[in-house]
């Protein structure tokens, strides 16, 4: 073995001098991780192996839940004990003001946020596991509604609906005729204690007489196009889809400026609210947390388990039952700091076959890396000698690489026209130092026609996304299918093993005029620099002065990747006021 490792490790430093200098370093680096690798595994006699417990999990759970949880709960539950047959969970329901964190039967509690502890115990162990969603409704036929989706109600208004009886729809929206608000709120004490702290409700009496059960509020909403109706975002996906079909989001004015502007305008559709709702585009009173509690830190191994499944792959079944999962860095910070030992246990093991299984891998890496060099060397139709990347640091104009022969577009996106006079297209440097690398693509097929400025590519980086416009017009004859399994390559190779498309052209000759040659648009780069440091400090505010630290090094430069660590708030904006904007005023 040893002997087929050491032929191996001298076929690649034979491949390794015939590259570049940093083709080597980077294999170097690789054969260091294997030497790393083996170390371990000649030495895994001698200490102590975690070995992973997770497909073996025995043991009974109770878990109880609030109503409103039952099913959620149940679909977690029963996937969980489906692929853990070893685990039997009985769930049960808790009532409103119930101690379910002092009943010893209780291994797990899963509530919303309006289900107080008590604050005389010591504090009890909590994980948010999802978000709640208090909505506004109208019936879908309402005459204002077209007015209502193009300037929103404000906070005040609904506020003034309770305070004051007898409100107008004239009132509401300055137009029509005087016809009474007919006003009701879901008899949900979810529902109730959201609207009493969005609102600023200081006597919930008021609210009584606006009371219905969840089916009655449908039903009346349904029948009453002058209503105005409080419930849970669940009361519109569940069951009775005849009647949530019947009702539309009332959209809030968040700053009360008599329209709804485009960070406001989320209510298009259940989908695009439900993202609207994560990205923090709605108050946050009525998007509240579903919380998982346990008098103490969980130890149980099913019950971690449990907590681990909730976290990562039950994110799915959130989103499905109307509530908002988490967001990708959250799931990932709610695992790590789960219990360890209750996922794994420690032994001292001597296990023969893992020098074995050690050993194959790093031969298989010996293949792939070797590969990777063969693939490296090939040459691309378009000839274009690239910079190899270097690790994320700075990032200024002196930075991008903009390779001659091309010509590029405002959109930040290229195009070459090879000897058969197809077109292939991609992203261009700039845009790939500001994003950082995307975790997948959504691509246009082959057959597809686009238009300069249409939409071509949408790139995703953990659930953010940005729309990749196109350079020229013409018929789609190709993907770069490398995409699909290694969308890092647009960051790698952006100009050769990144590119996009190849198209078929309709309209070049004309549209060549629009675009520009290397030395032009290394000018408008540095044009688009200022443009982009202007956006970023907009986005810096008394409020968040960390904010600073992840766009800007020490002594002021860009952090390269800036985008990366930023929420998808900031993706929106950058689309639409950095990306879109150029496009718009061409």
């Amino acid at each position: 073995m040893a002997l087929l490792l050491n032929k191996g490790v001298k076929k690649i430093t034979t491949i390794i001098t015939e590259n570049t200098d940093a083709m080597k370093k980077s294999i170097f680096l690789f054969i260091a991780l294997m030497a790393a690798s083996l170390s371990y595994a000649a030495d895994i006699g001698k200490k102590e192996v975690v070995k992973d417990e997770a497909s073996d999990l025995k043991g009974n759970l109770t878990v109880a839940c609030s109503p409103d949880l039952y099913n959620l709960a149940g679909n977690w539950t029963d996937v969980f004990c489906k692929a853990n047959p070893g685990v039997k969970v009985n769930l049960v329901k808790v009532s409103q003001g119930a101690d379910f964190l002092s009943d010893p039967a209780n291994d797990l509690s899963i509530v919303t946020s309006d289900y107080k502890i008590d604050k005389t115990g010591s504090a009890p162990w909590r994980m948010i596991v999802g978000r709640d969603i208090v909505v506004p409704v109208i019936n879908r036929n309402n005459p204002y509604r077209e007015i209502i989706e193009q300037q929103g109600i404000s906070p005040e208004t609904l506020s003034k609906l309770f305070r004051e009886p007898g409100v107008t729809w004239n009132e509401i929206t300055g137009s029509g005729n005087q016809q009474k608000v007919n006003l009701w709120v879901a008899d949900n004490h979810s529902v109730r204690s959201a609207l009493i702290e969005y609102l600023g409700i200081k006597d919930a009496a008021v609210m009584e007489s606006h009371l219905l059960s969840s089916s009655r509020l449908q039903e009346t909403l349904t029948a009453d196009l002058y209503a105005i109706g409080f419930c849970k975002l669940t009361d519109l996906t569940g069951e009775d889809q005849a009647a949530a079909a019947a009702v539309s989001l009332l959209p809030i004015d968040k700053n009360g400026n008599g329209k709804l502007d485009y960070i406001e305008n989320i209510y298009a559709s259940i989908p695009a609210f439900v993202r609207g709702v994560w990205i923090g585009k709605y108050p946050r009173s009525l998007a509240r947390p579903v919380i998982a509690y346990s008098a103490i830190t969980p130890s149980d191994e099913a019950a971690v388990g449990l907590l681990r499944y909730i976290a990562s792959e039950g994110q799915e079944a959130v989103g499905a039952s109307g509530f908002i999962s988490l967001m990708p860095n959250e799931r990932k910070s709610k695992i790590e700091n789960l219990p360890v030992e209750a996922n794994a246990q420690l032994a001292t093991v001597i296990n023969p076959w893992q020098l074995v299984i050690t050993v194959t891998i790093a031969l298989m890496l010996v293949l792939l890396i070797a590969s990777q060099i063969i693939r490296f060397n090939r040459k691309n139709s378009m000839t274009i000698s690239e910079k190899k990347r270097v690790s994320k640091g700075s990032l200024s104009d002196g930075t991008i690489l903009i390779p001659k022969g091309l010509l590029y577009d405002r959109s930040h996106t290229w195009a070459f026209m090879e000897a058969n006079g197809s077109v292939k297209i991609g992203m261009d440097d700039f845009l790939q130092h500001v994003t950082g690398t995307g975790t997948r693509i959504l691509m246009k097929k082959p057959g597809d026609k686009v238009v300069k400025g249409d939409q071509v590519l949408t790139m995703v980086q953990n659930g953010k996304q940005l729309i990749i416009h196109s350079p020229v017009s013409g018929i789609i004859r190709a993907q770069n299918t490398l995409l699909f399994t290694d969308p890092s390559l647009i960051n790698q190779s952006p100009y050769s093993d990144g590119w996009l498309y190849q198209i078929e052209p309709t309209n070049w000759m004309n549209e060549t005029q629009l675009l520009l040659m290397a030395d032009k648009y290394t000018e408008w780069i540095r044009g688009e620099f200022r443009r982009l440091k202007e956006f970023l400090s907009s986005l810096v505010k008394p409020e968040t002065p960390g904010l600073a630290y992840a766009i800007l090094q020490d002594g002021g430069e860009l952090t390269d990747h800036v985008l990366e660590n930023l929420g998808p708030e900031v993706w929106e904006e950058f689309q639409t006021r950095f990306i879109d904007s150029q496009i718009h005023s061409k």
